[in-house]
């Protein structure tokens, strides 16, 4: 049984977590704008288009801030950790807050590379979940000068 609290999918996220759960980062992208959204909206709040194509992302981020939580905060999670806003690679101010893992506070610094990892626990019988985490990249220096190119889960 996880320790974490389990996440419901809603209509809008079920393809988020089952992304989770097949070792893929996903986020709509509107076909319109072609603006990434996160958390999934249920219609593009940019230029209010309803169609939104669930993409795979390369994983890849930056970080932007952090914040050491040094109490029992969530359940699953022992103190200290390490919460981080992450920039995504696909877009300029694209930024989800994600558990860091693998990184001593005196590493982290604003624009330090991550990577994106994916915790699959048991939720219960033939339940499972998986979590985003992020990682210091330690391959990499920075952003490449263009961002990674995405593939839309429609085009395979």
């Amino acid at each position: 049984m996880p320790t974490r609290p389990i996440p419901v999918p809603s209509r809008e996220t079920a393809p988020f977590w089952k992304g989770l759960l097949e070792g893929e980062l996903r986020l709509p992208c509107c076909a319109a704008c072609r603006r990434f959204h996160y958390p999934p909206p249920p219609r593009c709040p940019q230029c209010l288009d309803s169609a939104l194509v669930w993409t795979r992302l390369s994983g890849k981020a930056k970080l932007s801030s952090w914040t050491t939580v040094h109490i029992d905060l969530c359940p699953g999670i022992a103190p200290p950790f390490v919460i981080g806003e992450v920039e995504l690679a696909e877009q300029a101010g694209l930024v989800m807050v994600a558990l860091l893992v693998d990184a001593a506070p005196d590493e982290l610094r604003p624009g330090l590379p991550l990577a994106c990892a994916f915790r699959q626990e048991d939720a219960g019988p033939d339940i499972a979940v998986a979590y985003p985490e992020f990682h210091i990249d330690r391959g990499r220096r920075g952003f490449p000068a263009e961002p990674p190119s995405v593939k839309s889960l429609h085009q395979e």
